[in-house]
């Protein structure tokens, strides 16, 4: 795979745009490649009629906004959305797609997010990415060479103590248009002004100005997240 690549967990469709739809924009223009695997398939929150009819509205959602953030749709991990999964197994499918891939950057949901689900694929996808770099599971592939950048985004649940914030300013258009390609999502919660609206909220406290994506940074390597970030960041402030 490409040196210059990041991984989005997201537990359902829409959550990746909602958490770091602008940062997946970002990333991508700067040539990053940007994978976005879904664990749950989204056989509910719809009003399609049958799990299947959900599924398949809520996967063509998906695809269009892929299009607009330029990311790569890998396939749905399958598992029944509000069905009880054991931890273990989502682990060591993520473990399998991190070695896989070998990404620089990987973004889940925050530890602290409200919903269980969000929650589960938090601590299935951190502690698979530092299991992925260390020699368990070699069925599963061979170990990554280094550690990836772990960043924490934020859907239903703010992060409270935020330690990495991204200008997202330039790439609003793209997150407010792929968030309007989830129909039924937007049907009767107005995500689009909820999610952007946050971003502007934390735009004004922390950068005075602008729209912002914050993420949770987890203990890393601090030089690596200075080589990654420090370009872009460069870049964003030169534009403005």
């Amino acid at each position: 795979m490409t040196h210059n690549s990041a991984l989005v967990i997201a537990p359902h469709q829409d959550d990746e745009t909602i958490g770091c739809g602008g940062l997946i924009s970002i990333l991508s223009q700067y040539g990053y490649k940007v994978f976005v695997v879904h664990v749950f398939c989204g056989s509910s929150g719809t009003n399609s009629g049958t799990e299947l009819k959900s599924q398949k509205k809520r996967q063509k959602e998906a695809c269009d906004a892929s299009k607009i953030l330029n990311f790569t749709l890998l396939p749905n991990m399958g598992y029944l959305d509000r069905c009880s999964i054991l931890i273990q197994d989502l682990q060591k499918k993520i473990i399998k797609l991190i070695r896989k891939i070998k990404p620089m950057i990987i973004l889940a949901p925050h530890s602290q997010e409200h919903d269980q689900e969000h929650r589960l694929v938090s601590k299935a996808s951190w502690e698979a990415s530092w299991l992925s770099v260390s020699s368990i599971f070699p069925k599963l592939g061979a170990a990554s060479s280094t550690k990836p950048i772990f960043l924490g985004y934020e859907v239903w649940t703010p992060i409270k103590q935020p330690n990495l914030y991204i200008d997202i300013t330039k790439t609003k258009s793209f997150k407010k248009k792929a968030l309007k390609c989830y129909t039924s999502q937007i049907k009767n919660t107005n995500w689009v002004d909820a999610s952007l609206g946050l971003n502007s909220y934390r735009g004004a406290t922390l950068n005075g100005r602008g729209l912002v994506e914050v993420f949770s940074l987890q203990p890393s390597n601090i030089i690596k997240l200075i080589n990654i970030f420090q370009p872009l960041i460069h870049e964003i402030s030169k534009r403005n």
